[in-house]
């Protein structure tokens, strides 16, 4: 499973880019542009909420600044760990390493401490890195954090012509990763997910905003018939679809639900 997150995606920014690649990937995925992320649409709030599927009040990760912490709550992470699975985590900002949890990824590659090694977390670097790894580590679950859209946002505005650079910027690193991923010999069992963490309008997001709230949710995997998918899938929904894809079992208690247009029929319930 190669889980792709795009820091402030907006949905309409795709056609507006256009990324092509995101595009094509579209076109071969059970897709939405109308998914919702969480009522605090932050970039770790809510990349927190994927891994865990609980939405910030439950997994206590309400602030989104780099404090040096270590994710303590059950993930994806820890599913794939204890089943003996290899994992990796590259990041475009600091504090984004905390996901991993205590045990950390097999491979991790991203800003160091404050994000004073801004250079490392450049999207097309870190997909990359997932090129030249995948193919002989063969990673359970890959996740991908591609930060160029939020960083230009913040500067120049939601939907300026620099921000739509920069969305073709990240849509670059898509293309190179999934090139990976078919010339790997494993496309054949390999999921992929891509989503944001937020959208944003002028230079912010906030949760009173719906251009703020709005995401994009493509998932392409063996079986899974190309469509557009019915309902509202939302950022707590990741942890839970992604675990019953590999077929590992739930995280306890949660509130997401896996997507069932993402499964292959034979694996539905």
């Amino acid at each position: 499973m190669v889980l792709i997150t795009v820091d402030g995606l907006r949905p309409d920014a795709i056609a507006a880019a256009p990324a092509r690649n995101i595009q094509q990937l579209m076109k071969q995925s059970a897709s939405s542009l109308n998914a919702r992320t969480t009522g605090t649409p932050e970039t770790l709030p809510s990349h927190t909420s994927m891994v865990t599927g609980l939405p910030p009040d439950r997994h206590g990760v309400t602030y989104n600044t780099d404090r040096g912490d270590r994710l303590d709550t059950p993930s994806i992470f820890t599913r794939v760990q204890e089943a003996g699975g290899k994992t990796a985590l590259l990041f475009g900002k600091a504090k984004m390493i905390m996901l991993a949890g205590p045990r950390g990824a097999d491979t991790a590659q991203g800003p160091g401490p404050g994000e004073s090694d801004w250079d490392a977390g450049a999207d097309r670097r870190l997909a990359a890195r997932f090129a030249e790894e995948f193919p002989k580590r063969r990673f359970m679950l890959s996740m991908i954090h591609l930060r160029d859209p939020d960083y230009i946002g913040h500067k120049q505005d939601w939907m300026s012509a620099p921000y739509l650079a920069a969305v073709r910027e990240s849509d670059a690193a898509v293309g190179i990763i999934l090139k990976a991923i078919a010339g790997s010999g494993l496309a054949k069992k390999t999921a992929v997910l891509l989503t944001a963490d937020h959208g944003g309008e002028t230079d912010r997001h906030w949760s009173e905003s719906e251009l703020s709230l709005v995401i994009p949710w493509l998932c392409r995997a063996p079986g899974v018939k190309p469509a557009s998918i019915t309902g509202t899938p939302r950022t707590v929904d990741v942890a839970p679809t992604v675990l019953a894809w590999l077929g590992l079992p739930p995280l306890d208690n949660i509130e997401g639900q896996a997507v069932q247009a993402c499964l292959p029929r034979k694996t539905k319930k």
